[in-house]
């Protein structure tokens, strides 16, 4: 058990090492400026408006979740009303009784 502790804390160490080493080599690579065309994609990617869909998107996801937490809140409501029903039933059976769980005659 400790043996396996010790070879994780050796593998661990290990790793972080290995990406100490390539974050200190990291700044020495360049990336060399590629001159090329843009293609169509490119191009009917830039005209999609990204940000107003984003924003219709969260605007309607917001909308949605709070009607789902209206639906779960009156879900809840009918839970809570049902088990108090059951208990009242509950305890009008046990004062009728003899004490044994029985009705008296």
């Amino acid at each position: 058990m400790l043996y396996n502790l010790i070879f994780e804390l050796l593998l661990m160490a290990s790793l972080g090492l290995i990406v100490y080493i390539f974050a200190l080599a990291l700044p020495r690579l360049e990336d060399e400026p590629v001159d090329r065309r843009e293609g169509r994609l490119e191009k009917l990617f830039k005209r999609i408006p990204f940000d107003e869909i984003d924003d219709y998107l969260n605007f309607w996801g917001q909308k949605m979740l709070r009607r789902f937490k209206i639906l779960l809140m009156k879900a809840d409501n009918a839970v809570t009303a049902s088990l108090d029903k059951l208990s009242k039933r509950g305890k009008n059976n046990k004062k009728q009784g003899n004490g044994n769980g029985l009705p008296t005659a």
